[in-house]
């Protein structure tokens, strides 16, 4: 026997850098001998690919470090109107009469600052001082006998709208010239009201003034005696003359009796008010 020798052509497909392709075709006989069959060749050129290229612009990105800085908040003014006033004067608080003075003004003390006070609200008038040279019971009286006061000298300013104050001073009436004498040496000792014109402007703590009807003011008190259609009351420390267009205060019966009688508080009305020492006449002749 005869070998038979069978030849076997692998085929191999290989790639070369891309560049060419090899197809390698095998075949076989089925006769004893051998028989060797090589296809051809084929080259199939790959075409060369150029890949585009892409250029990128990377910006470059610094980063800077900047301070922290804190800003203060600021605050606007607003700027006034041209026409409004550039100051406000405070308003002055009314004058109030009270049973140890006017206001924040205490009896027993340097009248100056009361007086500027009293001339800043209402008009003065006048002032007088009236000398009491000569010794009384409990106090002084004129030359002429006609009045008496507690000091030997005193001075009297009044302002057109009703009030007056009282001013006492202990000064040497023999040597004393009143028209140089200075408020240094005087102190308030008391002051006056009656209301004049239509509209009282002073009152006390409970709003009493000239013209108040006792009905309306409670606080008045007024013992049930007078003399006829005159009474009087108190208020706040504050003596009041009181007049009564009804009943009378008292009355005199015909055995010549005092007879007591209160009248009806709708019926009476304050006319003075007053508080500390005053001159008073020395005449006593009257009917009460």
């Amino acid at each position: 026997g005869e070998m038979r020798k069978t030849s076997t052509r692998r085929c191999l497909i290989g790639f070369a850098a891309l560049a060419s392709l090899s197809i390698v075709g095998c075949g076989s006989s089925d006769s004893g001998e051998s028989t060797d069959s090589v296809s051809s060749s084929t080259t199939v050129p790959i075409a060369e690919t150029s890949l585009p290229t892409t250029t990128m612009a990377v910006e470059a990105t610094t980063t800077i470090a900047v301070p922290e800085t804190t800003v203060a908040a600021s605050t606007t003014v607003p700027s006034p109107p041209t026409d409004a006033p550039t100051t406000t004067s405070a308003a002055i608080a009314p004058l109030v009469l009270r049973g140890l003075g006017i206001s924040s003004f205490d009896l027993d003390t340097e009248p100056t600052a009361l007086i500027e006070a009293i001339d800043a609200q209402l008009e003065p008038l006048t002032s007088e001082i009236t000398l009491y040279p000569n010794p009384g019971s409990g106090g002084y009286v004129t030359a002429d006998g006609s009045e008496f006061f507690t000091y030997p000298v005193g001075q009297r300013w009044c302002w057109a709208q009703g009030l007056c104050i009282q001013l006492g001073g202990t000064e040497d009436t023999s040597t004393l010239d009143p028209i140089d004498m200075g408020l240094e040496s005087l102190v308030f000792v008391g002051w006056e009201y009656i209301a004049t014109g239509d509209a009282p402007l002073l009152y006390s703590p409970f709003g009493v003034t000239t013209g108040a009807r006792w009905s309306d003011f409670p606080a008045i008190t007024a013992p049930p005696m007078g003399c006829f259609s005159d009474g009087f009351g108190l208020v706040d420390g504050i003596n009041l003359d009181l007049f009564s267009d009804g009943d009378t205060f008292g009355a005199i019966d015909p055995d010549g009796n005092f007879i007591e009688h209160s009248p009806d508080p709708a019926t009476v009305t304050v006319r003075r008010m007053s508080v500390g020492m005053h001159p008073y006449s020395t005449d006593t002749e009257g009917d009460c």
